[in-house]
């Protein structure tokens, strides 16, 4: 979809921030996580950073990517690409899949991380396995459960279309809700 070969995609997800920029990008992140940290965000603020996060990713705006920590829009964010998928040509998606790619290589740690899992399962959920095996044992994914699940998936031949069918399984609203 992005990629030429398979060396491209590796390299590509490799790509970290320049270490010059690791302590702006690190601010940035700790600032926009700590404006979080004595509020639970309702189903109407989720709703909203979901949106900002789909208009963001599509125009390769990183700067907050860090909602991606926010495992309920991941999983949000995941379920509306995934229906939009089903309605739009592969040219169509490229600003989704090159907009989380960009997240992650101005992204440190756990963002970064999730921003690759989400880029992998994008491309896991579009028939692209190749993603997820570009992103297997890079450390920021390891302690990921949605990666893990990605890997399991894999392992087991899982078609991608299951994945999608999961997702399509669950509302929006209880992802943006989340259980228990």
């Amino acid at each position: 979809m992005e990629f030429q070969t398979f060396e491209e995609m590796v390299q590509a997800v490799s790509t970290c921030p320049n270490p010059a920029e690791i302590k702006k990008i690190n601010t940035r992140q700790n600032k926009y996580i700590k404006s979080f940290e004595n509020v639970e965000p309702t189903l109407e603020m989720r709703t909203e950073m979901l949106a900002q996060l789909i208009e963001a990713v599509s125009q390769e705006d990183f700067k907050i990517a860090p909602m991606m920590l926010d495992i309920r829009i991941r999983d949000g964010f995941l379920r509306e690409i995934w229906e939009f998928s089903k309605y739009l040509s592969d040219e169509e998606m490229h600003p989704i899949f090159s907009g989380l790619l960009r997240f992650a290589t101005c992204s440190t740690g756990e963002v970064r991380g999730q921003c690759l899992t989400v880029w992998a399962g994008l491309h896991f959920m579009v028939g692209n396995l190749d993603a997820i095996k570009a992103v297997q044992g890079l450390p920021e994914v390891e302690d990921i459960s949605l990666f893990q699940l990605l890997g399991i998936a894999l392992s087991h031949n899982v078609p991608a279309h299951v994945w999608g069918a999961s997702l399509e399984a669950v509302s929006l609203e209880s992802c943006l809700i989340g259980v228990g």
